[in-house]
């Protein structure tokens, strides 16, 4: 994200600078998606839990959301009303078609875009889509929903404890363990 680039603060708020949103947090991982699509709805809930948790002492990572729905309107609502307080690239904008590009993510109303035709030899992904960046962009886990669904799952052994973190009822192995502990 280049010096000037801009992006929704904050649950789809005003406009703020992305290199200053970004110097904090350890993490940055880019979200493809959109209100349409049923394994989204699925997964942002997991991202949303994930992000506030793993934020719930120091900011340690930041999400920033890239739309793949039809309209602002669209994109604005699913925003406020199933994510988390992760920023979010301008509907439209010159950026959020070269991340598309540059990672090669697009869907549905995206798929009718002059921009894109001739480019379906880029394409690698439907959504959703989870990638882990470093600072300057470049890919390091196009895995990163993966790796988020297994956290989420697995809170106890991966983040530390906050109220909001759900806990998960021991296995057969664990309870046999801690039979014998008991014994």
């Amino acid at each position: 994200f280049t010096a000037g680039t801009k992006l929704h603060g904050a649950g789809y708020g005003g406009l703020v600078d992305a290199s200053s949103a970004l110097k904090e947090p350890e993490h940055i991982m880019i979200y493809f998606s959109a209100h349409w699509c049923p394994p989204c709805r699925e997964f942002t809930p997991l991202l949303k839990r994930f992000y506030e948790d793993a934020n719930a002492s120091q900011k340690r990572v930041e999400v920033i959301f890239v739309s793949c729905d039809a309209s602002e309107p669209d994109a604005e609502n699913y925003c406020r009303t199933a994510h988390g307080e992760w920023l979010s690239v301008p509907f439209g904008s010159d950026a959020m078609l070269r991340l598309k590009q540059r990672y090669g993510i697009w869907a549905g109303p995206d798929n009718e875009n002059p921009f894109f035709q001739g480019m379906s030899s880029i394409k690698r992904n439907g959504i959703p889509t989870l990638i882990l960046v470093d600072r300057d962009g470049r890919e390091l886990s196009a895995q990163a929903r993966n790796a988020v669904t297994r956290a989420v799952h697995h809170w106890p052994s991966i983040l530390p404890s906050s109220p909001s973190t759900p806990t998960t009822p021991p296995n057969k192995h664990q309870k046999k363990k801690q039979r014998r502990k008991q014994q």
